[in-house]
This record gives C-alpha cells, sequence and structure tokens, in this order.
C-alpha cells in the first residue's frame, strides 16, 4: 500500500530538498507509529498499530506532494505544521495509558483547530483522483481516511465499523502480503458482505413473522391488538352465528355451487372463540374468497338458481367480517395491492408452487427451523393450494397473502443465517457445543440453498426480494463451502 501511495507522491516530486524534508517528515512518521505500537498493551498493539499507521500514511503522503508544490516558506510552513501535527500525536499516545490513548487520539481532528491547509487538500484530491491507485481498489482506504481523518471540523468515525475493522486489522501477515489488488479486493467483498447483511428489509405486519428462538427459526407471537376489543367481540360472535347458519344452508340446499359452500364452512371452522385468538389476515383471506365466489356466480346469473335465503346470508356473514377487520388498523393495503399487481396472469398456480418449495424446504431442516414455523408456512400454502380451482380474486388474495409471509420467513432466514455464522467460525467452539453448531451447520446449507434457488426469480416480480436474494446467495457460498470443510475434517477423523 505504501509503496502506492508514494508512487503517485514521487511523481509530483520536482526539487531534491523537496524530498529530502519529505522523507524526513515519512521518517518522523513511522517514528511515531513504532512507538506508540511498542507502548499500548498485547490486546490492542494490532489495531492500534493499525489506526496509527493510518495516520501516518495520511501525514506523510501530505507531507511528500506539499513539498513537491510549494517552495520558499510556503514549503517551510508546511513542513513546520506537518511536524506540529506529528509531535501532539505522538505525545497523545505516549502521555497517558495506551487504551485512553488511543480513544483521545481517534476523536483527535487530524489537524490543529480542524482547520486543514489548503495544501493538503489539493495533495489529497491528487491522491484521491489517481487512476492506477482508484484501479488498484483503494477506495475504500480512500473512504477509510477522510472519515478517519476529515478534513472538515466534523467528528473523526470509522465508516468499516468496530467489527469488521477489527475483523481487517488482526488478519494474519500472510493475508497482507499477498499483493495490493488482492488485499483491495477482499476489503471490498467484505464490505458488500457488511452492506448486505444490515440490508436487509424488515419483515412486515403479515398472517406470520418468524423469530428466533432456541437457536432456530420460529413463529414470532401475532401482534394485532384490536382498537376496540369489545366491539371486536361482537362481531367476531356475530360472525360465528352467520357463518354457522349459512353454511348449514349451503350444505343442505341440492343447488349450491361447491366452492362457495366448501369457503363458508372453512370460515366457521376457522373462527377461534375469542378475538385474541383470531388471525385477522387469514381472516381477510377468507373473507376475500367468499366474496370473489360471491361475485362470480352473480356474474354467470347462477345466483338465480339459489334461493335468495342462502344467498343473502353469504353477503351478510361478508360485511359483517369486513367491519371486524376494521377493529384492525394493523392490516396494511397499499403493498398488498402493489404485489396482487405484480402477479402475472396465469402464473397463479406456478408462484403458488415455488413458494410451496420453501414450506418442504423448511421441513426437512428441523434443526435450524421449529416445527411451528415450518406448520406456519404449510398453513398458508394449503390456503393457496385451496383456491385454486376457484374465483380468480379469491386465488390472487392468497397468494399476496403466501408472498408476504414468504418473504419474512426469508428475511428472518438472512439474520438467523448472519447470527449463525458468526457462531461457527474457526476457534469459536469446541467440543459437544461444536458437535452441534455443526449438524446446523450441514442443516442450514440445505435450507439457504432452497432459498438461494435462482430458478424461483421472484425477485423480479415483488419487491423486497432483491435484496434479500443477494444475502442469501452470500450464506450460501458461505454455509456450502464451511459444510464441505466440515465434511473433510470428519473424514479426516475417522
Amino acid at each position: 500500500m505504501d509503496r502506492a501511495f508514494l508512487t503517485v507522491a514521487n511523481d509530483a516530486d520536482t526539487d531534491a530538498r523537496a524530498a529530502d524534508a519529505a522523507d524526513a517528515a515519512a521518517a518522523a512518521a513511522y517514528a511515531a507509529a513504532r512507538t506508540v505500537a511498542r507502548s499500548v498493551s498485547a490486546n490492542t498493539t494490532i489495531i492500534s498499530y493499525a489506526t496509527v499507521h493510518a495516520a501516518a500514511y495520511a501525514a506523510t503522503h501530505a507531507a511528500h506532494a506539499a513539498y513537491a508544490t510549494q517552495t520558499g516558506d510556503a514549503a517551510d510552513a508546511a513542513a513546520a505544521l506537518s511536524w506540529q501535527v506529528l509531535s501532539n500525536d505522538a505525545l497523545a499516545l505516549t502521555a497517558r495509558r495506551s487504551d485512553e490513548a488511543l480513544g483521545t487520539f481517534l476523536r483527535t481532528p487530524l489537524w490543529p483547530h480542524a482547520d486543514t491547509p489548503a495544501w493538503a487538500r489539493e495533495c489529497w484530491a491528487l491522491l484521491r483522483g489517481n487512476d492506477a491507485l482508484c484501479n488498484a481498489g483503494f477506495t475504500p482506504w480512500f473512504e477509510w481516511y477522510e472519515h478517519l481523518l476529515p478534513l472538515s471540523d466534523s467528528a473523526p468515525t470509522d465508516p468499516f465499523g468496530p467489527t469488521l475493522t477489527r475483523r481487517i486489522a488482526l488478519q494474519p501477515m500472510k493475508w497482507w502480503s499477498r499483493g495490493i489488488e488482492a488485499v483491495n479486493t477482499e476489503i471490498a467483498a467484505l464490505l458488500e458482505e457488511r452492506d448486505t447483511e444490515t440490508a436487509v428489509p424488515p419483515q412486515v405486519p403479515a398472517a406470520y413473522r418468524f423469530n428466533q428462538e432456541g437457536g432456530r427459526i420460529g413463529v414470532a407471537p401475532l401482534n394485532t391488538a384490536a382498537i376496540a376489543p369489545t366491539a371486536a367481540q361482537a362481531f367476531l360472535d356475530e360472525l360465528q352465528e352467520r357463518a354457522t347458519r349459512a353454511a348449514e344452508r349451503l350444505e343442505s340446499a341440492q343447488n349450491a355451487a361447491p366452492f362457495l359452500a366448501a369457503e363458508v364452512s372453512r370460515l366457521r371452522d376457522f373462527l377461534p372463540a375469542t378475538v385474541t385468538d383470531l388471525n385477522p389476515y387469514l381472516l381477510r383471506c377468507r373473507l376475500a374468497s367468499i366474496d370473489a365466489a360471491v361475485a362470480t356466480l352473480q356474474s354467470a346469473g347462477a345466483s338465480r338458481e339459489l334461493s335468495d335465503d342462502p344467498t343473502m346470508q353469504v353477503t351478510g356473514l361478508a360485511l359483517i367480517g369486513r367491519d371486524l377487520l376494521l377493529c384492525f388498523p394493523d392490516l396494511r393495503t397499499r403493498e398488498r395491492e402493489e404485489i396482487a399487481r405484480a402477479i402475472p396472469l396465469g402464473q397463479e398456480q406456478r408462484i403458488t408452487e415455488i413458494l410451496a418449495e420453501i414450506s418442504n424446504a423448511a421441513k426437512q431442516a428441523p434443526e435450524v427451523v421449529t416445527e411451528q414455523a415450518a406448520a406456519a408456512l404449510e398453513t398458508i400454502n394449503a390456503m393457496a393450494r385451496e383456491s385454486a380451482d376457484g374465483p380468480e380474486g379469491a386465488q390472487r388474495e392468497r397468494i399476496v397473502e403466501q408472498v408476504v409471509v414468504d418473504r419474512n420467513f426469508r428475511s428472518e432466514a438472512v439474520r438467523f443465517g448472519w447470527n449463525l455464522w458468526h457462531r461457527v467460525q474457526p476457534g469459536v467452539l469446541d467440543g459437544a457445543e461444536a458437535v452441534s453448531k455443526h449438524a446446523m451447520v450441514f442443516s442450514f446449507a440445505g435450507l439457504v440453498g432452497s432459498l438461494a434457488n435462482p430458478a424461483l426469480g421472484l425477485a423480479a416480480l415483488f419487491a423486497g426480494y432483491g435484496q434479500i436474494d443477494r444475502a442469501l446467495k452470500i450464506l450460501e457460498e458461505q454455509f456450502v463451502k464451511r459444510a464441505k470443510d466440515l465434511r473433510k475434517l470428519e473424514n479426516k477423523d475417522k
């Protein structure tokens, strides 16, 4: 890295006097870095040295370029300021305990009074715009320096974040000695991994949301408190009574439409005794199926073949159901309308089948997916299958719910995967815990392989899947490789 920077600086070096002065500044910078590195405790040596090394680079190469573009008094002033900066930093880092010194150092602006001289800005712009350095992958480092050593009066920050900075700083010398482009390429990949890990869309209100419980993916408690519990319970009681009467009437009517009779019976059996046990999202799907069935019958003129009594009963119970749904303000409609519009005509069954594959994959991964979570996916898929031969409106409503629940599951699977990945790194586990986590690695590798299947193509249809898919692909590569490595170790030990 230092050779790449020095190449740019030396290209601007126009006289021997400037070069000699810049070399002196460089020597001082590295001396300060070595002094501080020796003074810190064993636990922070590498990170401290890496941090100070960054400051040394910045000051050194700013000095080189400064001397190359300034002469006489201006060059002397630049030299004096550079020496002052280095001296102040070295004094601050050695005047107190190492951990306190490092913290103070990181919070201190590079230049006195945060007043960056013009020549330093010009020199930094020269480095920043160098094609050779950009092509070698130094852009993340430029951003790192600009945040740690801001040219403005803003407080220094670490754009990599403490976890990634520590991970990079603690890499062995063999890792660093592979060459500039190889190191920078891997750092860029680590940054992309970090961004992907933190950019997963949150789960949204749906029939099911998921969490992590007992080291596996489970079902989160349904949070759908009604704004008027007493009124909601009254609507539910009325809906149960009407659903029971309508189901009995349709079951006994010889000329009743089979699909409508089946949907009303399913609604009757679905309704719980209390509103606290009601899943309003599933209720919405049930009511949408009944609405679609009635609309289809009416458009075909079939309602004339039914007596007015059952038709009126079905219409009435649907209206009561809508009143009940109004008691749950958490139900979102705009996003669901967008999902419904995105479903290609004629592809409803194919989408249902694709999403059902995820349910099957979850069942095959009991080490990482609870029985309740797998059952939730199966419930929503079963409802979608029920509507396959029914009216189009009913089918699309259920596919919308199926898509939202599936996306929630994938979102939580990504978060679970990253947590598991950090827990199964070499050296983190041993003994019985390691054996247990290895089984989870194999199980999650199979699950994420199904979730990341490019043949599914859901990212091209529905919002939110793109970011999730990118994270899943990274996790798939990591877990498949880790599973292979563990297999080799197991075979070696046999």
